[in-house]
């Protein structure tokens, strides 16, 4: 008597899994979720930080999964003031950190600066990524100096990073030459880890390993 693999339940689940490889090269950047959660800086006239990822005053739908392209392709504006919707620090530098929610492949970072006229809007900056909410060990995935509109309502500008696996983001800006800084709001884009996936095709194969069939 001998034992043999069911073949067919082995073939589906390895191209399951094979798959679930492919999503994160395969698939194009979608809109992640993010949550403003700390900054080093003191806010001017008592604007929040959560300013930043409230996504109040921008013309369209910001919504986790839509695809990068399209979003930009429909001209996503940033229509209020800055002590409205945007955050305005009271240094002309500063770190700003954010929580994409789980780890997942970060591509872009999306900035909707002030006005150009403004001295005080965001200039250059650096991103980085960790998996950790201190910092401690984190990754400088670009550098890059901002853009602006010459008035409201200020356009989105994307600005394609390094792809680093992580879960927190810090942007660490300064001003374009005034004594605070300020700016509208962050999006991000990326490829979400598939990983529940892959453990669910993972154990699939188990089963079918262990699913065997005895021939006379």
């Amino acid at each position: 008597m001998t034992r043999r693999i069911d073949t067919r339940l082995v073939k589906i689940t390895l191209t399951s899994i094979l798959l679930v490889l492919g999503l994160g090269s395969a698939h194009a950047a979608v809109l992640l979720h993010g949550v403003a959660i700390a900054t080093n800086t003191s806010p001017f006239n008592t604007t929040p930080i959560s300013n930043l990822t409230n996504r109040a005053g921008l013309s369209g739908s910001y919504t986790a999964g839509t695809d990068l392209v399209t979003y930009l392709a429909t001209n996503p504006t940033e229509a209020g003031t800055a002590v409205a919707n945007g955050y305005v620090a009271s240094q002309a530098s500063g770190t700003f950190d954010f929580d994409l929610g789980s780890v997942v492949t970060l591509s872009h970072v999306i900035i909707w600066n002030t006005t150009s006229g403004a001295s005080n809007r965001l200039g250059a900056f650096e991103v980085r990524i960790s998996n950790t909410s201190d910092f401690a060990s984190s990754a400088l995935v670009g550098s890059f100096t901002a853009g602006a509109s010459s008035a409201f309502p200020v356009a989105a500008e994307a600005f394609d990073v390094t792809d680093t696996l992580g879960r927190y983001v810090r942007i660490s800006g300064t001003s374009s030459g005034g004594n605070s800084l300020t700016f509208m709001e962050v999006g991000f884009a990326g490829v979400p880890e598939p990983s529940s996936a892959l453990l669910a095709a993972i154990s699939l194969a188990g089963a079918a390993f262990r699913r065997k069939r005895v021939v006379n």
